[in-house]
């Protein structure tokens, strides 16, 4: 099956040099599955629809975001793979190396930068196509 992955044109260019090697979307019908073929595009729906790449989906895991005052927890496959206080009002954050490659991983230049897009709560599904894979420690 041929899945279609659309993409903000700031996301590009990470996808083509290797530094963003995952994406985090919604799937309430559970579509995402390992062996999908991807077609990587921007203007989806819309007369500047650009495929830019193909792959196929290495693994797919779940996960989930949750926030709380002060604190957000990213749970990968069930565990709770990353704990995140932040303080105040000026959005700093105490997080590890590991959340720092998480982030660009995914795609983001900072932590900072990846709370801003994913700043409610989330469960959805990471979609991977290398062979890169988040296991439980």
């Amino acid at each position: 099956m041929i899945m279609i992955l659309g993409f903000k044109k700031q996301f590009v260019d990470k996808i083509l040099n290797g530094t963003k090697i995952h994406t985090i979307r919604e799937d309430r019908n559970n579509r995402w599955k390992t062996g999908n073929k991807i077609h990587f595009a921007t203007g989806i729906r819309t007369r500047n629809y650009n495929q830019f790449y193909q792959g196929t989906c290495k693994l797919v895991q779940d996960i989930e975001i949750i926030h709380t005052t002060g604190y957000t927890q990213i749970f990968i496959d069930g565990n709770s793979y990353f704990d995140v206080f932040h303080h105040g009002f000026d959005n700093i954050y105490e997080y590890t190396q590991l959340l720092k490659e998480f982030a660009i991983n995914d795609g983001f230049d900072t932590v900072e930068s990846f709370f801003e897009w994913f700043d409610q709560d989330f469960k959805g599904k990471l979609i991977h196509w290398t062979d890169f894979e988040y296991l439980p420690f």
